[in-house]
């Protein structure tokens, strides 16, 4: 009994000193946590904290990684049923005291991040966190995504079609989701086609609900798309990509089993109430930054639709695209002016001149008018459709009001004149 008591108090002895290896037995969690927005512009700031959930130790030592779907290279994370990879990020230490912050994002800092804590000698680690998304918008990416049908929130079971196209050649580029869950993987079934990759899921769950992109490597990315699935029978139709300052926002209440036209729908941003419509669907003109946020809607005795994020990018260029078409115009109509005006003034001079010859032309009696006109070559430029190779610019001769009403063949009198003889030689060409 004795020794019994004594080996006790010796393994009680040896684990007060040395403890449990608990980055073995039961290693804490984080949470990492993505401020003001994951979704972000060139040249905004953002704040990524890293924080252990089940410690009250202060003397954390963190670090920062990019995840990446697993590869046999990298270290495997595992939380749950969640695996991938991460590189930790050269400049690490920058995320001392548990925070990561950048001043000025660019394209680059787009991607997956995830976070680990560690204290302690021998060093003890926490878990990685589940990986969060950071979103750079790129005004002109390389590829676009693009979702039939082309809205970001889905009934349970709709069938959804992801197709992305690349500019160039599309070898190499992939589809990938992060889930809500944290899962990161490539969509499928993936199909690669001509253009580039496809998913076409052909009856979406509530777990593959989350953020869906294509990329190349993890430096160049397509525009990303969140979906979310509609767990009840009431979801918002909002545009799938972000609109620009000055447009207009519109919004859809769609309840599967249809909507009363007459019955009052009510509009909700950042949780607050917005409008009351007798009607599905709202409409918000000449939208600015202040209109971006989470918007929801909800019908009487049906369930609220999710959330879904409306994004609001500033213009493009400094000046409106409208203004610089009107500057454009404008300057076509004086040219068009001084057009008229200067073959006015010429044909004047050259009918004053050859009146002065024997045999002239009567200028005054056979040419009524000069019509001039312009073909609009900037809208030619906007439109799709293919235009000629060159805009033709050219004046149309018309002899009195009767031939013009009548129909008869309108044609020009050529005198030329033998300078040596004197003489005239008349030719009339149809």
């Amino acid at each position: 009994m004795e020794r019994v008591s004594a080996y006790m108090l010796f393994s009680m002895s040896m684990c007060v000193l040395f403890g449990p290896s608990h980055s073995e037995a039961n290693p804490p969690s984080v949470l990492l946590n993505v401020s003001p927005s994951k979704w972000l512009n060139v040249g905004d700031s953002v704040i990524l904290s890293c924080e252990v959930t089940d410690s009250s130790n202060t003397d954390w030592r963190f670090s920062w990684h990019r995840a990446i779907p697993h590869t046999g290279t990298l270290e495997l994370v595992q939380i749950n049923a969640i695996r991938y990879s991460v590189q930790q990020l050269p400049d690490s230490q920058r995320g001392a005291g548990g925070v990561y912050s950048l001043s000025s994002v660019n394209e680059n800092h787009t991607g997956v991040y995830a976070c680990r804590a560690e204290r302690g000698v021998p060093v003890t680690h926490t878990l990685y966190s589940y990986p969060q998304l950071l979103w750079v918008a790129d005004p002109s990416p390389p590829a676009s995504l693009s979702i039939s049908p082309n809205r970001s929130q889905h009934f349970v079971d709709d069938c959804l079609l992801l197709s992305c196209e690349v500019q160039g050649n599309s070898s190499g580029w992939r589809l990938m989701m992060l889930r809500n869950d944290g899962t990161l993987s490539e969509c499928r079934p993936s199909i690669q086609g001509p253009l580039g990759p496809t998913c076409n899921i052909t009856g979406i769950y509530i777990y593959e609900a989350g953020v869906y992109w294509c990329e190349f490597g993890t430096r160049q990315y397509s525009n990303a798309i969140n979906v979310t699935v509609a767990g009840g029978d009431t979801l918002l139709e909002s545009p799938v990509l972000p609109l620009a300052e000055g447009d207009s926002l519109t919004l859809r209440c769609l309840v599967k089993a249809g909507i009363n036209p007459d019955i009052e729908v009510k509009f909700y941003k950042d949780g607050s109430l917005i409008k009351t419509k007798a009607m599905n669907v709202m409409t918000i003109a000449n939208i600015s930054k202040s209109d971006e946020g989470m918007y929801t809607c909800q019908v009487p005795a049906h369930s609220q639709s999710p959330r879904s994020w409306v994004a609001v990018r500033g213009s493009s260029s400094g000046a409106s695209p409208k203004g610089l078409h009107t500057g454009v115009i404008a300057g076509l109509t004086v040219a068009a002016l001084a057009f008229v005006i200067i073959i006015s003034v010429m044909v004047t001079i050259f009918c004053f001149k050859s009146s002065k010859g024997q045999n002239a032309v009567a200028c005054s009696a056979d040419v009524i008018y000069t019509e001039v006109r312009l073909r609009n070559t900037l809208k030619a430029r906007e439109t799709s459709v293919p235009q000629c190779p060159s805009d033709v610019v050219y004046s149309e001769v018309k002899k009195g009001r009767r031939a013009v009403e009548s129909g008869e063949v309108i044609y020009t009198s050529i005198v030329i004149k033998d300078r040596e003889s004197g003489t005239s030689n008349r030719r009339k060409d149809p």
